[in-house]
């Protein structure tokens, strides 16, 4: 890598995890503390270097079988995305945005890697690189990489985006306009759940101009009721002024007008069961105990990949063991007026079933899925044409992207309890996934 150079004197991997595990803070100084801080920041760069390898390693396997067995590439990437996705408890987007870096650095940029596993940059900064050549030839990302890659040390992620723009237009503009026409036609609005209870709307991709102009129409609006005396910060008005917008109100009607707070509204149906509910996160986290427990006899007796089929047996054992009990909650199961929903004899369950399952899930039941139940199917755990019954015990939210996932070959999907699923992956990774805490 001409150029890079390592700063510091131990190479990143267990030596230096050492050392830094032996440092203490109380008698350093505050150039030792930053010095310190500094070679966490290279380990953590080896550690993900690490990660990404894994991945990498992980798809060329997944690509070989799916080649051997007839699977399409992209069903094969997406089936390996729903496994990087429950193992690292990433959303699926982020598992496939994390595995399309492994893949590039693998690929695409031969120095990066090797940069990031030296902590010579951090993960973001790889990160940029990659998005930054997507769509070039090899060679012209090879070209790009040369140009900036050395200077990237020096350079903030934001910085090293701008540079990495730069050489990508000057190394091939025709590849940038056809990248940016490509994402234009991939724009659109984003609705996201934030931690205290409000939701961010966003624009994703949109053309530049049209952007500028419509953030500058939104901020002359919010500046004008500033300057007409409202005390809000301006900010706060921008946001007033852009959902009002949106909403229908007219530009002349804004002045001073306020965004109204709406009181939460509770979601679901009280009478769907929220003793049911409690009683299932109870059992979710007693088989998660227990899935633990037998992990730990089977890695003790010297086995270090469980199998599959092992964890398997062990989850239908669980389940026959607890099958009277809950033949008895499906007998007692009642939703909105008393109604019975256990035990329905056709195939779609009825209104007060369905209202019962979505109250008691909320979203998709994969274990990194948010996907609202609006977007699910009531999925038979098992198959209702092999016997499996349309009930809450057998029933739950799969988006269908998920219900694909669970109806293939190498995935084994349990439900021990209505409402409570054990996921086992192709490796024999499993996953307990309980009611939705909101």
């Amino acid at each position: 890598m001409p150029g890079l150079v390592a700063e510091r004197g131990t190479p990143p991997g267990p030596r230096l995890a050492g050392e830094l595990a032996a440092a203490r803070l109380d008698q350093l100084d505050e150039f030792g503390l930053l010095e310190l801080m500094r070679e966490g920041r290279r380990l953590t760069a080896w550690a993900e270097s690490v990660e990404l390898a894994a991945m990498a390693e992980l798809d060329r396997r997944r690509q070989a079988q799916a080649d051997r067995n007839g699977m399409g590439s992209r069903a094969a990437a997406e089936a390996l995305v729903d496994e990087v996705s429950a193992a690292l408890t990433l959303s699926g987007t982020a598992a496939a945005h994390r595995i399309g870096l492994a893949i590039a650095l693998e690929r695409l940029l031969p120095d990066t890697g090797p940069a990031l596993a030296e902590g010579v940059i951090d993960s973001g900064k790889a990160k940029v690189l990659a998005d930054g050549i997507i769509g070039l030839s090899t060679d012209v990302a090879r070209g790009v990489e040369r140009i900036v890659l050395p200077e990237a040390p020096l350079l903030t992620s934001r910085q090293l985006a701008a540079r990495v723009r730069l050489a990508v237009v000057e190394a091939d503009p025709a590849a940038f306009e056809r990248r940016r026409e490509s994402a234009v036609r991939d724009r659109r609005v984003e609705l996201h759940d934030n931690p205290h209870g409000t939701r961010d709307l966003a624009g994703r991709d949109l053309p530049a101009d049209a952007a500028d102009a419509a953030f500058n129409y939104v901020n002359a609006l919010a500046g004008g009721i500033k300057a007409d005396g409202d005390d809000r910060a301006l900010d706060a008005i921008r946001a007033d002024v852009l959902l009002r917008l949106l909403r229908g109100t007219r530009p002349e009607e804004l002045a001073r007008a306020e965004e109204p707070v709406a009181a939460p509204v509770a979601s679901g149906d009280p009478a769907c069961g929220t003793e049911q509910v409690r009683e299932a996160a109870e059992i979710t986290e007693v088989v998660r105990q227990q899935i633990t427990e037998l992990l730990e006899q089977v890695r003790a007796a010297g086995r270090a990949d469980p199998s599959r089929l092992l964890v398997a047996e062990a989850a239908h054992r669980m389940k026959d063991a607890i099958s009277a009990l809950k033949g008895r909650w499906c007998v007692d199961a009642t939703g909105r007026a008393g109604a019975r929903v256990h035990g329905h004899d056709g195939y779609r369950p009825p209104a007060a079933m369905r209202r019962m399952v979505i109250n008691r899930d909320g979203t998709c039941r994969f274990p990194t899925c948010r996907a609202r139940a609006a977007r699910c199917d009531h999925d038979h755990t098992l198959a209702h044409h092999r016997g499996g019954p349309t009930c809450p015990c057998n029933l739950g939210l799969l988006c269908r992207r998920h219900h694909r996932l669970k109806q293939g070959a190498d995935w084994t999907l349990i439900q021990l309890w209505p409402g409570v699923l054990l996921w086992i992956s192709p490796t024999g990774h499993c996953y307990t996934v309980g009611p939705d805490p909101g």
